[in-house]
């Protein structure tokens, strides 16, 4: 599954949040399974609801991450998760 992060995203996104970050976002809005609410940790994406789905993220996925909690300059992308 793919998910694309935008400016948007990026621009309205909170920091070491894994509700609101820019994955979060991006993979709330793309993946259905999610219905609009998905918490990001360092390696997976996960559902919020009793029917757990969790997604794999990719290497650069998580770099994205830890970039953008640290303050770093980071832009649009696209990811390919893998459901887990």
């Amino acid at each position: 599954m793919k998910i694309t992060v935008t400016r948007e995203d990026i621009d309205t996104g909170a920091r070491c949040d894994g509700f609101c970050c820019p994955i979060a976002k991006a993979a709330s809005r793309t993946i259905p399974a999610l219905r609009g609410r998905a918490f990001v940790d360092e390696k997976t994406i996960e559902s919020m609801y009793e029917s757990k789905v969790y997604y794999l993220l990719p290497r650069e996925a998580q770099a994205f991450i830890k970039a953008f909690d640290r303050g770093e300059t980071v832009m649009p992308t696209t990811f390919e998760l893998e459901e887990a």
